[in-house]
C-alpha cells in the first residue's frame, strides 16, 4: 500500500493490508479540521533558523502540509478560517483565537462550524471595540 510518509506518521503497519487500510481510516476519520489549522498554522509559523539548513526547515513544513491533506480536503472556506486565525494570532486576541478553534472543533458535517461564523464573530468584537472606544467630545481638552 502506497501511502505519504504524513499517513505513516504514528501508523502501525503490522499486519494484513487490510488491518493497514483499516488503522489508516480509522486515523484519518479522527482527526479533522482543527487538526489540519493546527498543522497549517504551524506550517506557517516555521521558519528557517540561520544556524541550520534551510532544507530542514523546507521538509518539515512539506510534511506538515502534507499531513494536513492527508487528513481530507482543504476547501477555500477552510483555508479563509486557517488565514483568519492566523491573522489574530496576538495575545491580545486571545479570546477570539479560542472560540474560533472550539467552533471548529465542535463542527460537523451536520452542523459546520464556516467562514460566516468567523465573520460574525469578527463583526461582534469590532461593534463592541466601538462601543467601548473613547470619542473624541469623551476625551478632555
Amino acid at each position: 500500500m502506497a501511502i505519504s510518509d504524513a499517513e505513516q506518521e504514528g501508523l502501525t503497519t503490522d499486519g494484513t493490508t487490510k488491518d493497514c487500510y483499516d488503522a489508516l481510516k480509522a486515523q484519518a476519520q479522527s482527526e479533522g479540521p482543527m487538526k489540519q489549522i493546527a498543522l497549517i498554522c504551524e506550517a506557517f509559523s516555521t521558519y528557517a533558523p540561520v544556524s541550520k539548513p534551510i532544507e530542514n526547515m523546507a521538509r518539515k513544513i512539506c510534511k506538515l502540509i502534507n499531513h494536513a491533506f492527508a487528513i481530507g480536503t482543504i476547501d477555500k472556506d477552510l483555508l479563509k478560517c486557517i488565514t483568519l486565525l492566523n491573522s489574530i494570532n496576538d495575545k491580545t486576541f486571545k479570546s477570539m483565537q479560542t472560540q474560533v478553534s472550539q467552533g471548529l472543533a465542535d463542527s460537523t458535517s451536520k452542523d459546520p462550524y464556516t467562514l460566516a461564523h468567523v465573520h460574525k464573530l469578527f463583526q461582534t468584537i469590532d461593534s463592541l471595540a466601538t462601543l467601548t472606544r473613547p470619542t473624541t467630545s469623551d476625551m478632555a481638552l
